[in-house]
């Protein structure tokens, strides 16, 4: 994954992020239930749920933080 344009801690904090979640991603796809991931990685069900989508569709790029920030 590349970052341009930020410093190398922000970047790190976005890698670690994206990995955190690549983890969940793969205990859930060996098996183990959403909710005992989601207890483990101290998120809710539906954040694993989303984390799931987002890998499939975009990889581990789908499981970097987003942008919150309007459309208008």
């Amino acid at each position: 994954m590349e970052f341009k344009g930020e410093d190398a801690e922000s970047v790190d904090d976005r890698q670690w992020i994206a990995e955190h979640r690549y983890r969940a991603v793969l205990l859930v796809g060996e098996g183990t239930p959403v909710a005992q991931v989601a207890r483990q990685f101290g998120a809710s069900r539906q954040s694993v749920y989303s984390w799931i989508a987002r890998y499939e569709s975009d990889g581990l790029e789908g499981l970097v933080d987003r942008s919150r920030r309007p459309t208008c």
